[in-house]
């Protein structure tokens, strides 16, 4: 309310202030001759000039015509968070909101083929005026989700995934799921059809792999889609954990940025979450997400760098998944997240029934699985495209730029240099 120049100032008792105050004043009596009465006093700014209107100022409820057109005018784009959340139910379930109830593998599969059904769109929860929908076409691309431990931030994560699997095929959708809490956080998720990678901070080195595989699938889309009549699945790369994850690879989010920006227009959307904003999410970062979600925080700091309110470090922790969603500047929804009440794995079970039944092919990879640490001769042969007695097939070759594996040959007329230290593999 303040950047839309109203100053609201309850002179009355701290316990009736409403939890989103942040400058608490003292308590004010105004004595009369027989009673104590409280004063409610409003300063309006507007013009450069502010207005202020006390209760007890002559005209109806001490507010002049012209007051009260400048209060309302400002107060039109304001939520209560207050008042709009304590109208939000605690607990919204996932399967009655997104599939009224019809979670099974013929209802995901009809709608898959069904072309008004098909769309990024995701339902993600529900306000007091009704469902809260993010459409990644006209809301993202990309996104940014932050929430304390405890708030619900995986939950969110896992609402997103599902809700957007229930409504594409894999030959129109694919997520890779980076997690750096030690893989728990999307649970069975990624067991999906959709899932074309898993990351986590188990896997010692993949990480940078799968940044130069993620740079190579932007140049490989590029070059598909010159032909504006080849269309590619949309590609969601979701990171669960930035900020770990940049401390173990501080070339990430670089990286992350490089790949929101030129991801825009080849069908790459980026979601990225964190438990704290801080230096973790840049300037950068920050400005290529234009869907913000906060779920509960720390500070009013971090609430209004996401959402430019501070609404989300008043919610409380008795109810996870409760959020504040801000699209653009002037749309800041109140929210509860819709949650799985049952099993996730037996609704991924589903979505693969539904998966078999519309014979959907397995989605393309945007990188191969490293190489093994032992190698087979029958996996060298099978990979040769003919038979050359001239040049041997001792390995093979790894080129993740190029999203590629390849024997590695020796011509045997040349002379040959073998290298290692002790117990390397070299004899």
């Amino acid at each position: 309310m303040v950047r839309e120049g109203i100053r609201l100032h309850h002179i009355g008792r701290r316990k009736e202030l409403p939890s989103v105050c942040q400058r608490k004043l003292q308590e004010v009596m105004a004595a009369t001759a027989s009673n104590t009465r409280l004063h409610l006093v409003l300063a309006i700014n507007y013009s450069g000039r502010t207005e202020i209107i006390d209760a007890d100022m002559r005209n109806l409820d001490g507010m002049t015509a012209r007051g009260a057109a400048n209060v309302s005018r400002a107060l039109g784009c304001w939520i209560d968070p207050d008042c709009d959340g304590s109208m939000l139910l605690e607990k919204i379930d996932f399967e009655t909101l997104l599939c009224d109830g019809q979670v099974t593998a013929a209802a995901i599969s009809g709608r898959w083929k069904d072309p008004e059904a098909r769309s990024m769109i995701a339902v993600i929860g529900a306000s007091s005026d009704g469902t809260i929908a993010i459409d990644f076409d006209s809301d993202g691309p990309h996104a940014v989700v932050v929430g304390t431990t405890g708030s619900g931030k995986s939950e969110f994560l896992r609402t997103l995934i599902l809700a957007l699997a229930v409504r594409s095929s894999p030959s129109e959708l694919n997520f890779v799921l980076i997690d750096y809490k030690g893989g728990a956080a999307f649970d069975a998720c990624t067991h999906l059809p959709h899932v074309v990678g898993v990351i986590t901070d188990l896997d010692t080195g993949l990480a940078e792999r799968v940044l130069t595989s993620l740079e190579a699938e932007l140049r490989y889309r590029e070059r598909e889609l010159r032909d504006f009549d080849k269309t590619l699945p949309r590609l969601f790369v979701i990171v669960d954990e930035l900020a770990a994850l940049a401390v173990d690879v501080p070339e990430f989010i670089g990286s992350l940025v490089s790949i929101a920006q030129r991801g825009r227009s080849l069908g790459v959307h980026l979601i990225v979450a964190t438990q704290r904003p801080g230096s973790v999410l840049s300037a950068d970062v920050l400005a290529n997400a234009n869907i913000r979600v906060a779920l509960r925080v720390q500070s009013v700091h971090d609430s209004h760098e996401i959402v430019g309110s501070g609404v989300a470090a008043h919610f409380t922790r008795d109810v996870p998944g409760r959020a504040a969603m801000r699209l653009g500047p002037n749309e800041l929804f109140i929210f509860q997240t819709a949650m799985i009440a049952g099993n996730i794995a037996d609704i991924v079970e589903v979505i693969a029934e539904a998966s078999e039944l519309n014979k959907s092919e397995k989605p393309r990879r945007p990188w191969l699985d490293p190489l093994p640490p032992v190698l087979m001769r029958a996996n060298i042969c099978e990979n040769a495209d003919e038979l050359n007695f001239s040049h041997l097939h001792i390995g093979m070759l790894d080129d993740p730029s190029y999203q590629r594996q390849f024997n590695l040959t020796l011509d045997i007329n040349q002379h040959v240099l073998v290298t290692g230290n002790s117990r390397s593999g070299k004899s």
